[in-house]
């Protein structure tokens, strides 16, 4: 159960930094085609 709880957190946490990380390539392929 324990276990179980932490790696739903992990999980959350991996998902938001994906997320960052997904927003932060797309703003910069965004800057790239504009040039």
């Amino acid at each position: 159960m324990r276990t179980k709880m932490m790696k739903s957190m992990t999980v959350k946490k991996l998902q938001k930094i994906l997320a960052s990380l997904q927003h932060l390539l797309a703003q910069h392929t965004d800057c790239l085609l504009r040039q």
